[in-house]
């Protein structure tokens, strides 16, 4: 029995340390802080692209990634508030795994709508080790 734990866990593990996005939604589901704090507030449209949103987040943080950066991998992906699961399966949240001139970044975004006509891209930057 210990050894099948044993070897489930090492799968696991190995499995993880090659998926920084994996890594970013297990961290942050069991964080009970996760979505508060400062952020970087992006107003472009619903519309816009993954590249464009990760262009104007790397911007507006003053990293000279600028035009810099190139998209490995884009998905989508759930993160439960605080910690706690909620019922609905859609994902909530685009994760973003960049590579820059400062290393590999993994980007988290949501577009929000707050009534009729306030929306803008909320976001998070995370360090890839």
């Amino acid at each position: 029995m210990k050894a099948l734990l044993a070897c489930f866990l090492a799968l696991l593990l190995g499995c993880s340390a090659g998926d920084p996005i994996g890594q970013i939604v297990a961290e942050e589901s069991r964080n009970p802080y996760f979505g508060n704090g400062m952020v970087n507030i992006i107003r472009l449209p619903a519309s816009a692209t993954s590249t464009q949103v990760v262009s104007e987040v790397f911007r507006g943080m003053r990293v000279p990634a600028g035009p810099n950066f190139t998209i490995l991998q884009v998905r989508q992906v759930r993160i439960p508030r605080g910690g706690k699961g909620t019922k609905s399966s859609e994902p909530d949240y685009t994760a973003v795994l960049a590579d820059t001139v400062f290393g590999r970044k993994v980007v988290l975004l949501q577009f929000q709508r707050y009534g009729d006509h306030h929306t803008n891209w909320w976001s998070h930057v995370y360090n890839v080790p």
